[in-house]
């Protein structure tokens, strides 16, 4: 499950338990945080970057979710 971590410097960030992608454990919470994370990535002014399909906060990493992650690490 994701949850809030803080780094030395006391600014806190999101981490996950398990890697999210492809050949990764994708465990559901992992997923889901990283699902929701980049579905509100692509709104407002950054909305003409969002890749092809329709993102689902459902735990399942599927060719979607997959290919949101390949575009927002490019």
């Amino acid at each position: 499950m994701g949850f809030k971590d803080y780094t030395t410097a006391g600014e806190d960030f999101y981490n996950l338990v398990k890697a999210v992608g492809s050949n990764c454990p994708n465990n559901r919470d992992d997923v889901m945080m990283i699902q929701y994370m980049l579905k509100h990535l692509y709104v407002g002014e950054k909305a003409h970057l969002k890749p092809p399909g329709e993102m689902k906060v459902d735990g399942i990493c599927g060719p979607v979710t997959i290919n949101w992650i390949l575009t927002y690490q490019r």
